[in-house]
Order: structure tokens, then C-alpha cells, then sequence
């Protein structure tokens, strides 16, 4: 016998000798999660029917017309003839996964018609070491044609970076197989970090087993993944129309037609195998439909509400969890699978049935009892579960001489995965599409500019120089930052909101007044790391942040609230000390409304706009102020206008760009109205080198400071709207030559000579932008903080 299923024929005949396994179960209650289990009812935690949809009325009566109108079987290869529901219920479920769909008699089936139809010879597999054992029996069917297999360890993006880097030179494409939901310890898959990998390397197929996620997630129960990303070109979902769906086969999911024909006509097991049969076809057809009427949002929360309670509840009785994560898998560490059967016997004598989590499905020192939690579970079912949980872990495993310390190091890796935190509940309730991306890459180009077209670095455009400068996977330092595009639509595709995140390193008295920042600058050179904290903040902290909304549309309000979940849960993924929105001046916001949901309103530095702007001569725009103002500038600015040469034109030395940059880092050096750190240099080397960027530059006519500019602005066009981004000065010439005060005038004049009706001047220095006629916009913005350590340091040092 082959060694390997020598052992796991010793596993088994011992789990059924230890009354845990083959267990036969003689009847299922149909109002509640109880069965009698040889011979005795006890509450069932081993379900995964999440939702409890298989004893729906409308799966049942679809069943029932199935079975009268083509018998309890068609007997034939769907090659030769297929039964028309098999196009009703992919027709069906294309809408609910928005994708093509090939349906199948199985999961593992789908699996193995899938791959050896997708995978080359020449391509490679990688398999995340917990995948599911069928897409590791399927990968073997692929490995045995010639295809290369390797094993990866557990959600190790470097482990898959290294392998990405080292293969798809020679065209060889790299397959990642994983699962949407992992089966034994309940921990989700990186989505978000793969999603930016398909971006990134266009060699990269990902191939996802969500058969735990299906139903329970998304607005169309399309799934765990599916509910957070869209379906990639690039990236096959398998899934499962057994468990949460309630009915029985297999679906496999692609964004393109061509991949769909290839598995449908070459797919092995849907040459060669029997079809899914009708009675249950029909009853997947009634659950597809089911799913996108809307009917599971209810049961969703009432599942949302389980898994927090169990999560909750295994905390407070100090209970071990291999992975705390936001699904309803949860898995307890027991060590060797004797001492998992034997809490296991103990917990079904107490009335409750949950299942073995054993070697070889998980390591031989890393057995546990895995249990299930679904919509149908009541308060009272969870608290006496746990309870009676608690009353014999800690038992048995004393009887084994099994301790608390052995348990955490066996888990210890598990317990470091990080699954994010799930959308509030009202993501599920509202109708309304949520698309999350992590690079501008990802975005529908059109539909983002008709939102934010007008905007200089929030553009598309503008987003993907921001990138290329700061865009990172983890914050190791102030030049990271890791993005989040946040897209919400209507059923039509109609923008309600739109917006980006980005997580930073940040100083805490950023937003402090001047002496404040003075003081923890000064702590700061004593003494590192005082006073930084990560935020996450609307825009970056190159924009003055922006969220689209659509006020007419009534949904819009539900549309903030869907940005407020995934703010908090992208700080929850960063770690973040706090969160910062702004960018509501469009938005129907109520500080009332923002306070009972935890967030404080602040004011944040005003904005100045110059929009008169229909002079065509310089006399023009001061005849135009107000009289004080046109005494000001007459005063300050005019009769210094003839000592300098203005450029704006030209190609920039090394030489020239160095000393920009520097007069940059005068600037910032002692601007603490809004203390950031100091910008990174190529940032400003991408904006001389691009044709959306104005570098506004002022040499002194007589040839001082060496034929060097003494001020420089750095603006962005765009259409009509002219900004006044970045401003860098030689403070020998402030008093001087009013070389700021000149800088401000000149960038308004430039703004004219390109036909612009609009010019952004930015935040600070008040007076001198009302001075050439600005208007001051009053900004406000809400913030959430989770640790005031930073904030509390701040005020004790100021």
C-alpha cells in the first residue's frame, strides 16, 4: 500500500475505534441546528450550511419540479446532451459572480477540469500550503503532464515574491493556488496583496478555491473574495454550490470567455463524467436566484452577529484559537489528535457535536477541535457551546499533560495571520457595489477622472506619479505609503462615491500650532521616534483630500457609510494608530450623525482659490482687489517685479534641479504650521520631468546668488484649474526681495498667460493670498483615534 494512504488509513480506523469518526446521523430538525447523532440529539457545530438554506421552501419546491419534469437523473456527458437547466442555472449564476461560469458535478470535479485545461507544460504551479487537498489532487493530474509543482508555505508573499521574480522570463506563466477561506483554522487569504501582485506582474494567474466563502458574503452572496475585489482577468474562482448555497456541484468562474469555452470543452470530468442531476440542479437554480434577490441579507447579519459573539466569547473564557479571524471557521488547539478526540467525546456527551481537526488535514502536533458557527444558531446555543467548551479543554488537556505554553508555540505562526476585519454590516444591506483597489492601475481610468479629472494629483495621472514615487506594501519609513481606492456604484454602474486612502507615517502635532511642533521638534532631536504614529487619511499628504459624492443619489448616505467601514478596516489592516477623513465640502455629512459613530469633527488648515480671473493685463488683476489689497501689492510685490527674470521654460540641469530641491528644503525646514517630513527628492525630480507640472523659477537679473534661482514654484496644470503645489525659497532673499510674496504673484500671472480660470493657492500664509485676492475656504474633517498615547505626549510636551 502507498505509504501515504497507509497512514491515513491508521488515522481514520482509529478516529472511528475513538467514536469520533463515521458517525451516522439519523435526523435533522428543521427549525433548528439540532440532529440526532447516534441515537441522541445534541446541537450541531460542524455544519457548513452557513445561512441554513436547505430546508428553504424554494430550494425544496425546486427540487420537487425538477424531479417531475426530468426524473431523478439524465443519464449523459453534458458533450452529448444536457438538461436546459444547466443553462438557467449558469446564465444565473454569471449574474450573481459577474463572470462566465462553467457549473459541475463537484468542487474537486471543477478543480480537475479547470486546471490540466488552463495549466502549460511549460507554466508553473505554486501551491499555498494549506490549499485544499482537491486542488492539490488536481495539481497533481497537471504535475504528471510535466507542468512544474511547488509547495510555498502559508501566505508567504515573500516566499511568492522570490518565485515571481525568478520565473516568467522565458513566458512561463506562474499559477497561485489558494483558498478564498482555508478549511481547518479559518484564516483568509491575502486578497488584497495578490490583487496587487496581478497588477504588478503580468506573468501571475491566481486560481482560488472560495468553496468556505460562498453565500455568506457580498451583496449577491457571490463570496468572500469576490465581495471584495473584482473578478481579474487573470484569476479563476472555483467554488462550491453545496455548503452555504444549499444544493450540490461545483462552479467555476472566469472573467474571460475564451478560458471558459477551453474548460467547457476540453475539461475531463465534464467529458467523461455524469452532470450535476436534476433534482439538485433544480434546487441550485432556486438558491442562485434566492441570492440575487436580496433575501440573504438578513441571514448574513445574523451570521455576522454569530461570529462575533463565538470570537468574543473564546476571549473572555481565555479558550486558545489557532487564527482569529472574521468567518465562521474556528479552530481550538488540542496538540496530538487523541487529546482533540477526547474533547471532542466529552463535548458531545454535553449535548454538542463539533468535528476533528487531525492529521493529515493539519500537522500530527497541531490537531484541534474545529467547529462551525451558521445563521441558525441562537444567543443561548453559542453561550452554552462555549461554556461547555471551557469546562473541558482546560480538563483534558490536563489529563494529557498538555499545557497552555506547548499549545501557543505550536500556533504561534497561525496565530500571527491576519485576516482583515469584515465591512460593517450595513456593506451588505444597501444595494449599492463596493470596489476596493490598492493601485490606480486597477481603476476604470474614465469613470475615476469624471470624479476627480479636474484634481492635480488626485487625477488618474496624478495617481500614478504619486505612486511611482511612494507606493509600498508595508510602511517602513515616511516614503512608504500603501494605497486604497475605494469606488462605490449603483446597480447601473453609476458612481455614488469615490475616494483614495492612503496610510502614512505622520508626525502627531502635524495639524498643532507653531510652538507646539517647535517643542516636539526639539524632543525629537533628543530622542528618536517621539511623536510619529501611522494615519490613515482621505487623498495623501500631497492633496488636500477630495471625496466624491453624489448628493441627488439616494442611496449616497449609505455610500459614507460603506467609506467609514473601509477606513476602519484599512486602519485595522496597518495597524494604524488613528484615521483622518476630509474632503466633505460635496458630501451630506452631520457632525451629529459622525459623533454618535465615534468621530470627532476638527478644523483643518482653510484652502485660498483665486477665481476672478478674467483680466487679461497685470493692471487689470489690481484694479480688480480690493483697495487695501491693491496697496499691498503695490507696495510689496510691484517694486520688485524688475529685478527678476521669470522661467518657465527650458531643460533643467542636475545642477539647476539639486538647487531646486534645496530651496525646497529651506522652505520646509521651518515651515511647522503643517509639520510633515520633508518630501524625497525624486518626487520632485518626477515633477521637473513631467510636462503636467509648471517649475516656476525667479534668477535675480543682476546675476546674484550665482546665476541660481532664489525662489521656485512648483504648480500643476490641469484644463483650466491651475494649483500651486510646492514652493521653495532662498531666505537670504526673503527680506530683501519679498521673494515669497513675488513667487505667489508670478504663479497667479503664469496662471493667466495659459488661459486659466482658476488657481488653487493651497493651505497657510492667509494674509498674503488674500492679498492677491484669494477667497479662504474653511476646511473641517472628522478624526478617529484608537491611541492617544502620541496625542497626550504632545500635549504634555507643549
Amino acid at each position: 500500500m502507498n505509504p501515504q494512504v497507509s497512514i491515513l488509513h491508521q488515522v481514520v480506523r482509529n478516529g472511528i475505534a475513538k467514536g469520533v469518526g463515521h458517525l451516522s446521523v439519523d435526523s435533522v430538525n428543521t427549525l433548528s441546528p439540532v440532529i440526532s447523532l447516534e441515537g441522541k440529539e445534541v446541537l450541531n457545530f460542524s455544519s457548513c450550511s452557513y445561512l441554513g438554506l436547505e430546508h428553504h421552501e424554494n430550494l425544496v419546491e425546486g427540487t420537487v419540479e425538477a424531479v417531475h419534469k426530468y426524473g431523478t437523473q439524465y443519464s449523459s456527458s453534458r458533450t452529448f446532451s444536457r438538461v436546459a437547466l444547466y443553462d438557467e442555472l449558469e446564465e444565473t449564476l454569471g449574474r450573481v459572480f459577474g463572470g462566465h461560469v462553467v457549473a459541475t458535478p463537484t468542487t474537486t470535479l471543477g478543480h480537475q477540469a479547470a486546471l490540466p485545461s488552463l495549466v502549460g507544460v511549460q507554466d508553473v504551479i505554486l501551491l499555498d500550503h494549506h490549499v485544499h487537498s482537491s486542488v492539490q489532487m488536481a495539481a497533481k493530474l497537471v504535475q504528471a503532464s510535466g507542468t512544474t509543482v511547488r509547495l510555498l508555505p502559508h501566505n508567504d508573499l515573500d516566499k511568492l515574491d522570490a518565485m515571481l521574480e525568478a520565473h516568467g522570463s522565458k513566458g512561463e506563466k506562474v499559477w497561485y493556488l489558494v483558498d478564498g477561506i482555508y478549511s481547518m483554522y479559518g484564516n483568509g487569504a491575502p486578497i488584497q496583496a495578490l490583487m496587487e501582485r496581478l497588477d504588478r506582474f503580468h506573468h501571475f494567474h491566481l486560481y482560488v478555491d472560495d468553496a468556505h466563502g460562498m453565500s455568506w458574503m457580498g451583496n449577491r452572496g457571490q463570496g468572500y473574495i469576490l465581495s471584495q475585489v473584482e473578478l481579474h482577468e487573470r484569476m479563476v474562482l472555483a467554488t462550491s454550490l453545496n455548503k452555504a448555497f444549499s444544493a450540490a456541484g461545483g462552479a467555476i468562474v472566469t472573467a474571460r470567455r475564451d478560458w471558459h469555452e477551453r474548460i467547457l470543452h476540453t475539461g475531463g470530468p465534464l467529458l467523461f463524467s455524469g452532470p450535476i442531476q436534476p433534482p439538485m440542479m433544480g434546487a441550485a437554480i432556486a438558491s442562485a436566484k434566492l441570492h440575487l434577490s436580496g433575501y440573504l441579507a438578513p441571514l448574513q447579519h445574523q451570521l455576522r452577529q454569530n461570529i462575533d459573539q463565538v470570537r468574543s466569547g473564546l476571549t473572555a473564557r481565555g479558550l486558545p484559537v489557532a487564527c482569529d479571524a472574521p468567518t465562521p471557521i474556528f479552530f481550538v488547539p488540542c496538540g496530538l489528535p487523541e487529546v482533540a478526540y477526547d474533547v471532542l467525546k466529552d463535548m458531545r456527551s454535553s449535548g454538542f457535536c463539533a468535528s476533528a481537526g487531525v492529521f493529515p488535514a493539519v500537522s500530527m502536533k497541531r490537531g484541534g477541535v474545529r467547529f462551525t458557527v451558521t445563521a441558525r444558531h441562537s444567543d443561548s446555543d453559542i453561550q452554552c457551546f462555549l461554556d461547555a467548551l471551557s469546562e473541558h479543554h482546560p480538563r483534558v488537556m490536563e489529563r494529557h499533560g498538555m499545557d497552555r505554553q506547548t499549545l501557543d508555540r505550536l500556533f504561534s505562526s497561525y496565530a500571527k495571520q491576519k485576516t482583515p476585519e469584515l465591512p460593517k454590516k450595513e456593506a451588505e444591506c444597501t444595494g449599492l457595489n463596493l470596489r476596493i483597489v490598492s493601485s490606480c492601475s486597477a481603476l476604470d481610468r474614465e469613470a475615476w477622472d469624471r470624479m476627480f479629472g479636474k484634481e492635480d494629483v488626485d487625477s488618474f495621472e496624478g495617481l500614478r506619479m504619486q505612486e511611482s514615487v511612494f507606493a509600498a506594501e508595508a510602511i517602513q519609513c515616511p516614503d512608504d505609503w500603501v494605497y486604497r481606492y475605494v469606488h462605490v456604484t449603483d446597480q447601473d454602474g453609476r458612481s455614488v462615491l469615490g475616494t483614495y486612502l492612503t496610510c502614512a507615517l505622520t508626525k502627531a502635532d502635524m495639524l498643532s500650532e507653531k510652538h507646539v511642533s517647535e517643542r516636539m521638534e526639539a524632543l525629537r532631536s533628543q530622542s528618536d521616534g517621539v511623536g510619529f504614529q501611522k494615519l490613515v487619511m482621505v487623498g495623501s499628504l500631497l492633496s488636500e483630500g477630495k471625496v466624491f459624492v453624489d448628493r441627488d443619489h439616494p442611496d449616497a448616505q449609505k455610500a459614507l457609510v460603506l467609506l467609514l467601514s473601509e477606513a476602519e478596516r484599512f486602519q485595522s489592516q496597518l495597524d494604524a494608530e488613528g484615521v483622518m477623513l476630509r474632503g466633505f465640502a460635496d458630501a451630506p455629512v452631520s457632525e451629529k450623525d459622525m459623533l454618535d459613530r465615534g468621530w470627532v469633527s476638527v478644523s483643518l488648515p482653510d484652502t485660498h482659490q483665486v477665481s476672478r480671473m478674467d483680466w487679461t493685463t497685470p493692471e487689470g488683476f489690481l484694479d480688480g482687489l480690493r483697495s487695501r489689497y491693491r496697496y499691498s501689492v503695490r507696495r510689496e510685490i510691484l517694486p520688485y517685479v524688475d529685478c527678476f527674470e521669470v522661467r518657465t521654460s527650458g531643460d533643467l540641469d542636475e545642477a539647476e534641479k539639486e538647487h531646486l530641491f534645496g530651496l525646497y528644503q529651506q522652505v520646509k525646514s521651518r515651515a511647522l504650521e503643517i509639520n510633515t517630513f520633508e518630501l524625497p527628492k525624486t518626487w520632485f525630480m518626477a515633477m521637473m520631468d513631467s510636462a503636467d507640472w509648471d517649475v516656476i523659477r525667479l534668477y535675480l537679473k543682476d546675476g546674484g546668488n550665482g546665476g541660481m534661482p532664489v525662489a521656485v514654484m512648483f504648480s500643476h496644470r490641469n484644463g483650466a484649474v491651475y494649483s500651486a503645489k510646492f514652493v521653495g525659497l532662498d531666505y537670504g532673499f526673503i527680506g530683501s526681495h519679498n521673494v515669497y510674496k513675488q513667487a505667489l504673484y508670478q504663479c497667479v500671472l503664469r496662471a493667466r498667460e495659459l488661459g486659466c480660470s482658476e488657481v488653487k493657492l493651497g493651505l497657510t500664509a492667509t494674509i498674503e493670498k488674500k492679498k492677491l485676492g484669494a477667497s479662504v475656504i474653511p476646511q473641517r474633517g472628522f478624526v478617529k483615534m484608537d491611541d492617544h498615547f502620541t496625542i497626550d505626549q504632545m500635549r504634555w510636551a507643549s
